[in-house]
This record gives structure tokens, C-alpha cells and sequence, in this order.
């Protein structure tokens, strides 16, 4: 009896420390996602000679809390086709409208993305955080609902926060940053950043 009492002593002190490391790595999972998804839309576009593009939306579809998108530039050569035999890559982050689904003229073509899900699954929260004066790139990080990183072939990286507005070369370094909101709350739990410097090349700081 005295065992099986000291045994329940010990995992009643040991499981949140426990709980917290599960949390602390699904965490560190999710933030090393982001930062492949980012690295392969760059490796994309210096591969296949295309600009690549990835949106992240903080409220994602299905209610999801976190969704990136990743869209490659392509020019179909016929207007009435939308087979991909057609479409033909593109270089230009500016020049493409990234909300056509290349017909005819060019547009971003759907290549993957990822959904972090509904809030429900507590894998995580993710902001992103950029810069607040868009037309400088500079000035104290705060919390976008919305941005657009473009790669291009030349290793060039533009930003913008708003569909369908001008791009903004990249000379800031926006980060996105993921927890979990109910450890924080209590004042516990890591954060982990992704950071995506001008070069275009995302790291993941701890």
C-alpha cells in the first residue's frame, strides 16, 4: 500500500510536467512544418523556374486556426484550356494575378497546402507578425491576419498583407510565432518562431 501510495504521489507531480512536454513538442513539430512549407515554395521557384507564392491566413477554411496556401505562377498559352499540359511558368510575382486559376492570362495555379485545423485539436496558435508600415518594411512587428510571401527564380522575396494590392520587396524579417494558447495562458509552455529573412531562406529560432 505504501508503494502503490508513493506511486501515485510521483505521476501526480510528474503529469503536467509530462502533459507539457507533449504540448511543447507538437508545438516544435508544427513550427518545423511552416518552416519546410517556406522552404520548398523557395526551392520551387529556383527549381522550375516559377514565381511561388505562399498566403497564410490566420482563420483558415473549416474554421481551421492557421491555413497556408502555396500557389506557382504559370502563363496558359490557351485561354479556353485549363489543363496543366498548358500552363507554362512564370517568373513575375508582380505580373501575376494570383487569384486566377490560370485561365488564359497568368495566374497562380494551386500546388498544396496546410490546414493546422479547428482550435478543438489544441495543436497550436499561429501569428504572424510583420512589419506595421508595409511601404517601408520597417517599424515594431504586430500581428497580420493575412500575408503573401512571393519567391521568385532570381531568389527575390516580395511581401504584401492585402490580396490583389502592389507587391513590397522583402527587406524586413517577419517571423511567425506558434504556441499553444492554453499553456500560455497559465504562463508556461515554449514558443517557437519561424523567421524568414530578405534572402528568402526560413529559419526557426527557439
Amino acid at each position: 500500500m505504501l508503494v502503490m501510495a508513493i506511486i501515485g504521489i510521483l505521476s501526480a507531480i510528474s503529469f503536467p510536467k509530462f502533459y507539457h512536454v507533449i504540448r511543447d513538442r507538437k508545438v516544435n513539430r508544427n513550427a518545423m512544418e511552416i518552416m519546410n512549407f517556406y522552404r520548398l515554395a523557395k526551392t520551387r521557384a529556383l527549381g522550375r523556374g516559377s514565381a511561388v507564392m505562399v498566403r497564410f491566413t490566420k482563420t483558415g477554411p473549416n474554421s481551421s486556426i492557421g491555413y497556408l496556401e502555396m500557389r506557382e505562377a504559370v502563363m496558359n498559352s490557351t485561354p479556353s484550356g485549363l489543363t496543366l499540359t498548358n500552363a507554362l511558368p512564370t517568373s513575375s510575382c508582380t505580373a501575376t494575378t494570383w487569384e486566377n486559376n490560370y485561365q488564359g492570362a497568368n495566374g497562380g495555379r494551386p500546388v498544396t497546402f496546410r490546414d493546422m485545423g479547428p482550435a478543438s485539436n489544441n495543436l497550436g496558435t499561429y501569428e504572424f507578425m510583420g512589419p506595421g508600415a508595409l511601404a517601408a518594411q520597417t517599424g515594431t512587428l504586430s500581428p497580420q491576419p493575412q500575408a503573401e510571401l512571393c519567391f521568385t527564380p532570381r531568389g527575390r522575396t516580395f511581401i504584401r498583407y492585402v490580396p490583389a494590392t502592389t507587391w513590397f520587396p522583402l527587406s524586413s524579417v517577419p517571423r511567425i510565432d506558434v504556441f499553444n494558447a492554453r499553456l500560455a495562458a497559465a504562463g508556461a509552455g515554449v514558443v517557437r518562431s519561424v523567421f524568414v529573412p530578405p534572402s528568402g531562406t526560413p529559419r526557426m529560432g527557439l
